[in-house]
């Protein structure tokens, strides 16, 4: 397995560690939070919640509140992983800061189509105001995943070139791929 998708499947695996690990903690908030805290104050009124609907807003809710923990997780664990790789603070941390941008647009472009019902009729489809649950934390995993090979293949390019004696204003030049018609 190459450099990079070991990385791919380290991020992949360590996010849903903490987002399993979190979810773990925050487990039962209908049960044990909501219905005390408003039904709970009534007299004599009991209450109880079981069933496929209560599970699946245990769960929404705790991958929700655990999306935070998880990015960050992934988001250091890259730092570290680009530090140790590369000896230096500022392409590890430009490479988060871009990695978390182009995250961002993804989340916007899918916001965009999906959730608001853009391009409905050429796409084919019906918006229904939202996406699924689990959409945003694997969007995320994937592609900071993807997006860390694209800038580990670049970086250890410009890397080699430096170590061949490339002058600094050429390695990077040298290291992107031809524009087309050039």
């Amino acid at each position: 397995m190459s450099p990079p998708l070991v990385f791919l499947a380290a991020a992949a695996f360590a996010g849903w560690a903490a987002v399993g690990y979190i979810a773990y903690l925050h487990r039962a908030p209908v049960r044990n939070q909501i219905l005390p805290d408003t039904l709970g104050k009534v007299p004599r009124v009991s209450h109880a919640v079981a069933g496929d609907t209560a599970w699946l807003y245990d769960k929404v809710h705790a991958l929700h509140s655990s999306l935070p923990a998880a990015f960050a997780f992934v988001a250091a664990l890259a730092f570290v992983l680009l530090l140790v790789a590369f000896w230096s603070v500022t392409v590890s941390l430009v490479s988060i800061v871009l990695n978390l941008l182009s995250v961002g647009a993804a989340y916007g472009v899918v916001t965009l189509i999906f959730q608001d019902g853009r391009l409905q009729g050429p796409l084919d489809y019906t918006a229904f105001g939202g996406i699924i649950y689990w959409v945003p934390l694997m969007m995320f995993v994937f592609l900071f995943g993807i997006s860390m090979d694209y800038h580990v293949f670049i970086l250890s390019r410009v890397r080699e070139l430096g170590h061949a004696g490339r002058p600094r204003r050429r390695q990077s030049s040298a290291a992107s791929p031809p524009e087309r018609g050039s």
